[in-house]
Order: C-alpha cells, then structure tokens, then sequence
C-alpha cells in the first residue's frame, strides 16, 4: 500500500476561524490598498515581510479562504520540502511580525487609509475591510481618532484633554521624526536624471539626437550590467526611452519603452549603422501608459548581450532573445537615452534613477564563481580551511568553514579615477565577531563600511587605527544598501534600508590618507575569537558603481555616420 503523507494542523482551521477576504471592498480598490502598503516606508527594507503580505493578500484577492504553513514555507521563505511545522515555527513568527508591521503601518503612514488589511490570529490570509466597517478590536489598532463628548458642560475637560493630547502628538511626532532619520526613511533621495525628448534618433544611416538625448556613463566590463529605472509614459509615436551598452553611434545594444501603435518593450541593436530589426524584441506593454515604475539591465558576457526587466530593482525576468554582437574597437560604456525618433511628437520627460554599472547576480549559472567568471576583478581568500564563494539563489553567497577564526574574503577592483559611487545591496545577520560590507584599500591605508554585532548591531565605517564611527543597525536586520563615496577629497558612508533614501554616517576620512593603487569591492571576515560553529554567510545581491554626473553625446560624432 502506497504510504499516505499526512499533514498536522498547525495554525490554519479555516472552518473555526471564517476569513472575509474582501468584504464591503471593491476589487480595484482592495489592490491599490496592497500595492500602497508593499510601497510604503514601513515595509521597506522588510523583504520577507513584503514578500509573505503580497503572495498572501494576492490569493485572498483571488477569493481563496485558506493558506497553510507549507504553502507559504515553500513559496515564500523557501524552505525544503521536509519542513515540518512541528519543529520549525518560522512560519508562524512571520505571520506575528506582519501583524505588528500592519500595526506599525495604521499608526503612523496608513493613519488615514480608508481600507484596513488585517491578518487574523491562526490564519494566513489576510482580510480587506472598509476602515469603518472593521471590528473593534481592529479600529482600535489601525485608527487614532477619539470620541469626545459633546455637551456644553464637559466642554472645559474636552479643552483641557484635546491640549494634552495635543502635547501628546507632538511629543509622539517629535520622537516619530528621529526614529524616521535613525531609519533611514528621510535623508538623500536618489539622484535622478530628466532627459526631456525631442526630435531625433540614432537609428540608421543618420544620427541627429540633440545633444543630451544621450547620457554616457562608466565603462562596461565583461560580466557586468547597465541598469536603472526609468519613469516614462510613452504616448505619441516615436517616443523612446530606456538604457544602452553605447560603443558609436553606429554600434549599440539598447532596453527600453518604444511607442509604436502601442506602448511597447524593446530590445534590440544595430551594427554598421545599421538597426537589426529582424532581431529585435518587441513585446507589448499594458501598463506602458499606466505611469509605471520599469527597472531595465542588460547584462554583456562576451559578445552576449542578455535583458532583464523588474518592476522593483529585484525580482528580475529575462526578456527577448539574447544578442549575439561583436564589438567595433571602442570601450563600451553604460548609457541612457530618450527622444522622439524622427517625428513632431511633443516633448515628454523621462527620469532615470538607479543609473550604474557593476556586478548583478542574478540569472546566472548557480555554482561556485572562477576568477575567470569576472574579469578585472579579483578575490582574495585568507583562512586555513577552504572557504567557497557561489552564486545561489539570485545572490553571490559567501560560505565560510565550521569554526571559522581570522578568516577574510575580498572580491575588488581597481577604484575610478576622481570623483564616484559604489554600493552593494547586502543581506546579512551578523554574529560576535563577522563582518560584512564595502571597502576601499591603498598603499598607505584601507577604510571598510561593515555591518557587525557591536552594540546590538552597528553599520560603521572602520580604519585600522580603530577609529571608527557608526550608527546602530535597522531593527530585523534587513537586507541594506551600503554606500561609499569619494568627493571633494573626502571618503564618507551612508547607508538605506530601501536604496533610496540613506542615512550619512558622521565623519569622513580624508583620501589622501589611502595613497595610491587603490582598489574598491566587497569584503567578510570574521575574528579570530569567533564563537564554535559556522558563521552566518553574507549574501551580495549587487555590487556597482553609482553613475552620478553622466556625460552628453558629444556632438561631434552625430549627424552622418
């Protein structure tokens, strides 16, 4: 007899415990109450929290009454498919963290939403509820508005109550404001750049662009990608817009918006002056018009030249055929681009954030990385046991040996010249004695920007002499965006939970402390005191140089090819 898997009920009795998933709400409005959470300050940098509330809220829109722990330990946290609920409560404590995170999120951004999303206790399906129509318990918890009575006689308590609940919000708003610095929710937006379209295109025989059509950037190394994101409605025919690997104007790979009869997707290339149409991707987009946010990446391997698309900077898919091109003698650089293409539309502005060349790792070949994999960077390995470094689940995972002690791993390359930007996305929980982070190094001196377990956690920026500052660690220790920045002379940090808004670290290390030869990359060690055991591995999602002052296509070069 075939043996039957049985599964216990660990959390989900969905005829005890009836979930309205969408009562009183209209689907429409339901949706943009989600996206406008996922969206929020609250959840960023909580990527499992936000993964968990969109699978979860997504199959309650689609009218399902049930979730169980598998599902969501298999889709959303990825476990194995041995997970057993008995010994392994990790989906149940995601589910109390969103609670308290949709609780966050009522006091303070949702204040005034006017559709709640709840999760009830012993269930993994959230509800969607008119703010009125939501149980007591829940009103309590998601609004901030008091009953007062209205007869004149209690009008001199109703005074005296509404000032020291006025003392109150401001104390609450006061504290609010540095919890919203300390986090990371306010300081620095990204830099954008604003290309706004005119007459002109690269296309063909004839390149008549204005000047600042295109914008060029750093170099393109073998194994790197171009990446940004790009803000724009195309309406008329021929808007366009998007990145390129720009060699000439005769030679470039380019990803981006195309307004044929519809609003589409291209990717596509031309060679010897020449657009290679018959080889180009053209997919229609629904939400071209919908004044969507796109993430666009192109990634060269060779003369391989593969698209990527995300609608969040990381979560990508693929998209059209790969380009197979040979180069044509000049270095290729990172670029961004919009116009018209040969028509009267009118004007139209496209803005690009995010603009950098660097290391993705996503999509690529799930194994342990060669020197060969990324040429013009290096790693270095000092440890007594071998240590691996592997590209694993959309990430480069850095795995050190059981009972790892005064064991370091880099991965650099040579810095820019003048002024730059580099950054990594890095996920990492750190324990006594590991580090993580970016780091610069010199003839004559080294700084490193680390997440560590100091002080309950702390991102600092460390020097050999052991003169380091920092700022305490984001509550959870999220996945982080650290940032290091050479300008005006002077080496600074910074450091976000979302990759738009960072927080300044508070001092800054003069460069001509480092000398020269300098190199730039990503670093993990751990001391020489470390507790028995392994060490947590640090995973790099990304590791790029921020493009902050890209050039226009100079002039000389347009017109006939």
């Amino acid at each position: 007899m075939a043996r039957q898997s049985v599964r216990p009920n660990c959390g989900t009795d969905s005829a005890a415990f009836p979930v309205a998933t969408g009562a009183g709400v209209p689907d429409q409005q339901a949706r943009e109450t989600l996206q406008r959470i996922l969206d929020s300050h609250t959840f960023a940098g909580t990527r499992r929290l936000r993964d968990f509330l969109s699978y979860a809220g997504r199959a309650s829109l689609d009218g399902r009454e049930e979730l169980d722990q598998y599902e969501i330990a298999d889709k959303v946290l990825q476990r194995d498919p041995d997970f057993d609920p008995l010994t392994d409560s990790s989906v149940r404590k995601l589910a109390s963290q969103l609670r308290h995170k949709l609780e966050e999120y009522y006091a303070q951004e949702g204040v005034q939403d006017q559709v709640v999303i709840a999760l009830p206790t012993r269930s993994y399906v959230p509800r969607f509820r008119p703010r009125e129509q939501a149980p007591a318990i829940e009103r309590s918890l998601y609004s901030t508005a008091v009953q007062v009575p209205s007869s004149r006689e209690y009008r001199p308590y109703i005074i005296g109550f509404l000032a020291g609940a006025l003392l109150v919000i401001v104390a609450l708003w006061q504290h609010s404001a540095s919890r919203v610095f300390q986090l990371g929710l306010g300081s620095q937006p990204g830099l954008v750049n604003v290309i706004r379209t005119s007459r002109g295109d690269l296309r063909g025989p004839l390149a008549d662009v204005a000047k600042g059509a295109v914008l060029l950037g750093s170099p393109i190394r073998d194994g790197e990608d171009v990446a940004a994101s790009v803000n724009f409605t195309p309406q008329y025919a021929t808007h366009q817009a998007g990145i390129m690997i720009f060699e000439s104007p005769d030679w470039f790979v380019r990803l981006g918006h195309q307004f044929k009869t519809r609003a589409l997707l291209e990717f596509g290339a031309e060679t010897g002056g020449q657009y290679r149409e018959a080889d180009a991707t053209f997919e229609f987009d629904p939400l071209g018009q919908a004044n969507s946010l796109r993430w666009f990446s192109i990634r060269r391997e060779g003369a391989r030249y593969s698209a990527f698309i995300s609608s969040n900077g990381f979560e990508w898919r693929p998209f059209g055929r790969p380009v197979e091109q040979s180069g044509s003698g000049h270095p290729p650089r990172a670029a961004i681009y919009a116009f018209n293409g040969r028509s009267e539309a009118p004007a139209a502005d496209a803005a690009f954030s995010g603009f950098s060349a660097g290391l993705a790792f996503h999509h690529r070949p799930e194994r342990v990385i060669e020197s060969s994999d990324f040429p013009g960077w290096h790693v270095r390995t000092r440890c007594s046991e071998t240590m691996e470094a592997r590209v694993h689940k959309q990430a480069l995972e850095v795995g050190f040996p059981e009972g790892a002690r005064g064991c370091a791993w880099t991965m650099t390359r040579t810095a820019p010249s003048g002024e730059w930007t580099f950054s990594t996305h890095l996920d990492f929980v750190p324990v006594s004695g590991t580090l993580a982070g970016l780091g610069l190094w010199g003839e004559r001196g080294s700084v490193a920007m680390t997440r560590r377990d100091l002080n309950r956690g702390s991102i600092l920026l460390e020097q050999p002499n052991d003169n380091d500052t920092g700022i305490p660690d984001f509550p959870g220790t999220p996945p982080l965006w650290l940032r290091l920045r050479v300008s005006g002379g002077w080496i600074s940090g910074s450091v976000s939970r979302d990759g738009q808004h960072f927080v300044d670290l508070p001092q800054k290390v003069p460069a001509e402390a480092m000398g020269k030869l300098l190199r730039v990359g990503i670093v993990t060690s751990t001391a020489l005191w470390n507790n028995p055991g392994r060490p947590p591995s640090p995973r790099f999602y990304r590791l790029q140089q921020e493009i902050d002052s890209p050039q226009p296509l100079n002039g000389n070069v347009t017109g006939k090819k």
